[in-house]
C-alpha cells in the first residue's frame, strides 16, 4: 500500500470515528468521559497511596480509633490510656484488606492477681489471646477488615480495679501502628471503587436533570472526580471521613433513577391516567393498607414487610388523591385546601378550646405524674430558688449542675419562690409552655397551609403523647418551640404584608418593622432555652430566605425589616455570645459530649456511618420504634399514633409533590432542620433533642388530614360524612394518646423507674407537717435517711425547713411523742431493727405505705410512734 493510500485510509477512519461520536447522545459521551477521568484519578491515587497509620495516646488521632477507653495518663516514660474491659479499636479505609496491628501495651496487676489477658475479636471471630505483661511491650496481630464499612476490633480483657480507683480497667495502650498487608491492586477494592466512581456521575446526572447549565454540571462532576482521587491517595483518612455507605443500594438506586427519570415520569403519568376511573378505590384502599400496616408495624418482626405495606399504601393513596385532583378541577381543589373557608368565630372558638384542653392535659395531676422527680428537675428547681433568693446570682448559662442556658430558671423562680418547691410547681413552667405550643403552631401554620390544616395540626399536637411527655417535667425543651413558632408566624405575615404592598407603597411601614423586630427577639430568645434552640436562628434564616424566594424586588422591600430583625436578634444574643467568647468549652461541653464523634457504638464509629444510622432511626421513630428512654416517652413506642402517622405520610407526599402549594415543601426543610440536633448526637432516636421536628410534623399531619377531608367532600360525599370521618379520626387519636400517657406510661416500670420516686415521696412527706393547716400534724418529727442529704431532690423538696436524719442507727434529735422514720424499701434487716429501737418501745411498722403503681412493692418503709404519725402516712400521702 502506497503512502498516499495509507494516509487516505487513516483520514477515512478518523472521519468515521468522528461521525460515530457525533451520532452518540451527548449525555452518554459526558458520562463516559467522567467515568474514564474518575477511574484514571483513582488508579493514580491508588499508586500514590501509603496506607499506614501510627498514633500515640493523646495525639488527637487516638480519639477516632480508641473507643471505650479512659482519659489520658502520664508516667515517667509513657503517655497512655487505659481500656475498659470491652474496649475497641476502629480501623478505617482497609476495605476488606488485612491489617497488621502493633500495639504498645502494659497489663499492670496487683501482686497475686490474675495476669492481664487480651482477647481480640473482629465481627465475632476470635483471634488468639494475648497475655499482656506488667512491662511495656509491643504486641503484633493480624486482623481481617470489613469490605464496606469501618472495622471494630474488640479488645476484651479481664477486669482490673486498683485499690482506691473507681474505674474498671483492662489494659493500658501507649501507641498503635497499623499497616495494610498484601499487594495493592490497580484500583481500590471493587465496592470502594464503585462507591467513589458513582459520586461524580450521580452529581452530574442530578444537576443535568435539574436543568443546570451543562458546563457547570460537568465542571462539578470533574471536581468531584478529583476529590475521589484524593480519597484514593489517603485511603485511611477518607475511610473515616467518607466511608462506603449504604452499599450496595448506593449507587444501584440513584443511578438508574436519574438516568431513566423521564421514562419513569412518563410511565407513571400513563399509569395514573389509566387508573383515573378508580380514584376513589385507590384512595380508600390505600388508606386501609396504611392503617393495617401502622397498627401491625410495632408488633411484627419483619420490618421490611411492614414498611413495604406502609409506603405502598401511601403511594396508592397519593395516586388516588392525584386522580381526584385531575378529575375535579385541580386548581379549585388546591384553593380549597389552602384557603379552606373556616368561619372566623368557629376558628377562634376552636383555638380557644384546644388551648384550654392543652392546659388541662398538661396540668392534670402534674405533681404526681410522673410520680417522682428526676435528678435534673431538682437541680433546675434549686437553681430557680437560688435566683429567687440570691440577688447576686444572675447567670446567663449554668455549667455546673445544668449545662443549660438560664432562661427556664428565671421563669421558674417566682413560681417556686412564691408557691414552694413542690413537684407540680417545678414542672409548671414547662407544662404551661407546652400548653401554649398548639396555639403557637396554629399561629405559625395558618398562613402556610391555611386555617383548616393549621387547626387540625394544632389539635393533634394538643394531645400528642410526645408533647405531653416533654411538657410534664421540669425541662426547657418546650420553651424554644413556643418562641420559634411565634417567630415563624410573625415573619411569615411580615413577608406577606411586604409582598402585597404595591410599588407606591414599597416603603416598609412601622408595623412591618415592629413585627420583624419581635420575630428576631423570639428567635434569639430560643437560644436561651434548650440546646436544640441553637437551631432557631438558622431555621429562621432558612425559612425566611425560602419565603422571600428569588424576587429581588421583594428582597429590596424587605431590607428594613430584615435589618431590624437582625439587630434586635444580635442585641438579644449579646449576653450569651459574650459567655461563648469567654468560655466556649463549657458552653459546648454537653453538646460535644453527646456528639456522634463520641459514640461508643460497638459496630461503627465513622461519623458519616453513625449519622446515616441515626437518620434511619429518626425515619422509623414516627411509626415503628421511638425513644427507649422512659423519661422521654413510652419506651420504644412510635412517637405518633396511627392516625397522625398516616396523615403525616400523606402530608409529606403532598409537600414532596408541592401540592397544594409550592410553599408547603418549606415545611419539609423545617422538619429536617428540626431533626439535626438528634441526627448528629448519640442515643438515637432521642425525643428531647428532636422535639423541634414535632411542630412541622404536626403541620404536615394537619395538611394530610385536610386533604383527606377535601377528597371525601369532593368525591360526591355529603359534607357531614366528611366531617364525621375527620371527627372520628380526631377522637381516636385523642383517646389513644391520652390512654398511652395517663394509663399505660403511668403504670409502666420502664417509665416510672426512670424517676426517683422513693426520694421524692419521702421528702414530700417530711415537708407535710410544715405545710398542713392541721395543728395535730405539725408536731410530727420525720426522720429521713442521712444519705438522702446528698440528693438534689431531697435538698429541693425540703428547702427552707429543718429536717431530721437517721444516720448510723442514730437519730439526729431525740424523738417526741409523734415521730416517723422513713427508710428505703431495700433497707437491710439490721437497719430496720435499729429504726424501731431508736423510736422506743412503742414504735411499730406502718403497713399502709404507698406502693408503686400496680405493684405490691412499697415505695419506702415507715416506722412510727403515735397515732398522728400513722395518720400522716395514710391520710396525707402525697402520691394519692
Amino acid at each position: 500500500m502506497s503512502t498516499s493510500e495509507a494516509s487516505s485510509l487513516g483520514r477515512i477512519r478518523r472521519s468515521s470515528i468522528h461521525t460515530v461520536l457525533l451520532a452518540l447522545p451527548q449525555p452518554l459521551i459526558i458520562a463516559t468521559v467522567l467515568i474514564l477521568i474518575t477511574l484514571g484519578l483513582l488508579a493514580l491515587g491508588t499508586r500514590m497511596a501509603n496506607p499506614h497509620l501510627f498514633f500515640t495516646a493523646g495525639d488527637g488521632v487516638d480519639q477516632r480509633s480508641l473507643v471505650r477507653f479512659h482519659g489520658l495518663e502520664q508516667n515517667d516514660t509513657e503517655q497512655f490510656r487505659w481500656s475498659q474491659p470491652d474496649g475497641m479499636l476502629f480501623l478505617y479505609g482497609f476495605d476488606g484488606r488485612p491489617a497488621q496491628l502493633e500495639l504498645r501495651m502494659v497489663g499492670t496487676r496487683e501482686p497475686g492477681a490474675e495476669p492481664a489477658v487480651l482477647r481480640p475479636s473482629v465481627a465475632g471471630y476470635e483471634l488468639n489471646p494475648i497475655y499482656v505483661t506488667s512491662e511495656w511491650r509491643n504486641y503484633t496481630l493480624i486482623v481481617p477488615t470489613n469490605p464496606t464499612s469501618d472495622t471494630a476490633v474488640q479488645l476484651n480483657s479481664n477486669v482490673y480495679q486498683p485499690e482506691g480507683d473507681r474505674r474498671i480497667l483492662g489494659v493500658a495502650v501507649s501507641s498503635v501502628d497499623v499497616q495494610m498487608l498484601g499487594t495493592r491492586g490497580f484500583l481500590p477494592p471493587l465496592p470502594r471503587t464503585l462507591f467513589l466512581l458513582s459520586w461524580p456521575l450521580v452529581t452530574w446526572l442530578l444537576l443535568w436533570r435539574l436543568g443546570v447549565d451543562t458546563r457547570i454540571a460537568v465542571s462539578v462532576g470533574i471536581a468531584l472526580a478529583g476529590v475521589t482521587g484524593l480519597a484514593a491517595v489517603y485511603p485511611l483518612t477518607s475511610g473515616y471521613i467518607f466511608p462506603t455507605i449504604w452499599w450496595p443500594w448506593w449507587p444501584l438506586m440513584p443511578l438508574p433513577l436519574l438516568a431513566f427519570a423521564p421514562t419513569i415520569f412518563r410511565t407513571t403519568h400513563t399509569m395514573l391516567a389509566a387508573l383515573q376511573p378508580y380514584a376513589r378505590l385507590l384512595f380508600w384502599g390505600g388508606l386501609t393498607i396504611m392503617a393495617v400496616a401502622l397498627v401491625a408495624l410495632p408488633h411484627i418482626d419483619n420490618l421490611t414487610l411492614g414498611m413495604v405495606g406502609l409506603l405502598g399504601g401511601t403511594v396508592v393513596t397519593l395516586a388516588g388523591i392525584y386522580n381526584v385532583f385531575h378529575t375535579h378541577q385541580c386548581n379549585n381543589l388546591t384553593k380549597a385546601i389552602l384557603d379552606s373557608t373556616v368561619p372566623r368565630r368557629f376558628e377562634i372558638g376552636a383555638v380557644a378550646l384546644l388551648t384550654a384542653l392543652a392546659i388541662g392535659l398538661r396540668l392534670y395531676q402534674l405533681d404526681v405524674l410522673p410520680l417522682g422527680l428526676w435528678r435534673d428537675e431538682a437541680r433546675h428547681g434549686l437553681l430557680a430558688l437560688r435566683i429567687w433568693e440570691d440577688p447576686t446570682f444572675r447567670p446567663i448559662y449554668v455549667v455546673t449542675g445544668a449545662d443549660l442556658p438560664a432562661l427556664l430558671f428565671y421563669l421558674m423562680a417566682p413560681i417556686i419562690g412564691i408557691f414552694g418547691p413542690d413537684p407540680g410547681n417545678v414542672r409548671m413552667v414547662s407544662a404551661l409552655l407546652g400548653a401554649l405550643t398548639p396555639l403557637a403552631l396554629w399561629w405559625a401554620a395558618r398562613p402556610i397551609v391555611g386555617p383548616r390544616a393549621a387547626l387540625l395540626g394544632a389539635a393533634l399536637l394538643t394531645w400528642s403523647s410526645w408533647s405531653l411527655s416533654m411538657s410534664r417535667w421540669g425541662f426547657p425543651a418546650t420553651l424554644d418551640q413556643v418562641l420559634l413558632l411565634t417567630a415563624v408566624g410573625i415573619i411569615w405575615r411580615v413577608a406577606d404584608r411586604i409582598e402585597s404592598a404595591s410599588e407606591d407603597q414599597s416603603k416598609v411601614r412601622f408595623k412591618i418593622v415592629a413585627g420583624a423586630m419581635l420575630s428576631g427577639l423570639c428567635a434569639a430568645l430560643s437560644v436561651y432555652a434548650y440546646h436544640s434552640g441553637r437551631m432557631a436562628p438558622l431555621i429562621m434564616v432558612v425559612l425566611t430566605t425560602l419565603r422571600l424566594g428569588s424576587s429581588l424586588v421583594l428582597w429590596r422591600r424587605a431590607i428594613p425589616a430584615l435589618v431590624a430583625a437582625i439587630v434586635v436578634g444580635l442585641v438579644t444574643l449579646a449576653p450569651i455570645l459574650a459567655f461563648i467568647a469567654d468560655d466556649y468549652d463549657d458552653y459546648n461541653r454537653r453538646v460535644a459530649y453527646v456528639s456522634v464523634v463520641n459514640s461508643s457504638d460497638p459496630t461503627m464509629h465513622a461519623p458519616l456511618l453513625l449519622v446515616w444510622q441515626n437518620t434511619q432511626h429518626y425515619l422509623l421513630m414516627w411509626h415503628v420504634r421511638g425513644d427507649a428512654n422512659g423519661r422521654h416517652h413510652a419506651p420504644e413506642a412510635p412517637m405518633l399514633d396511627p392516625i397522625a402517622g398516616a396523615c403525616l405520610l400523606l402530608g409529606i407526599g403532598m409537600a414532596l409533590l408541592r401540592w397544594p402549594h409550592r410553599s408547603t415543601h418549606i415545611i419539609l426543610i423545617w422538619i429536617t432542620l428540626g431533626l439535626i440536633p438528634g441526627i448528629f448526637s448519640i442515643e438515637a432516636p432521642h425525643a428531647m433533642r428532636s422535639l423541634g421536628a414535632l411542630a412541622p410534623a404536626c403541620i404536615l399531619t394537619g395538611l394530610g388530614m385536610t386533604t383527606i377531608l377535601q377528597v371525601i367532600q369532593t368525591t360526591s360525599a355529603p359534607h357531614r360524612i366528611a366531617l364525621f370521618v375527620i371527627s372520628c379520626m380526631l377522637i381516636v387519636s385523642l383517646a389513644g394518646n391520652t390512654w398511652l400517657y395517663f394509663w399505660q406510661m403511668a403504670r409502666d416500670p420502664l417509665v416510672y423507674n426512670e424517676f426517683d420516686i422513693a426520694t421524692t415521696t419521702m421528702a414530700r412527706i417530711a415537708r407535710l407537717p410544715f405545710e398542713t393547716s392541721d395543728p395535730a400534724l405539725r408536731n410530727i418529727q420525720v426522720y429521713l435517711p442521712a444519705e438522702l442529704d446528698q440528693k438534689d431532690i431531697k435538698r429541693l423538696l425540703t428547702s427552707g425547713i429543718p429536717t431530721e436524719a437517721f444516720s448510723r442507727n442514730q437519730l439526729s434529735t431525740p424523738p417526741g411523742e409523734q415521730a416517723l422514720i422513713l427508710l428505703p424499701a431495700d433497707a437491710p434487716p439490721e437497719r430496720r431493727e435499729a429504726a424501731l429501737a431508736a423510736l422506743g418501745p412503742d414504735a411499730v411498722q406502718i403497713d399502709a405505705v404507698p406502693h408503686y403503681p400496680h405493684s405490691d412493692q412499697p415505695i419506702f418503709i415507715a416506722y412510727g410512734v403515735g397515732d398522728q404519725a400513722h395518720r400522716l402516712i395514710t391520710e396525707m400521702n402525697p402520691t394519692k
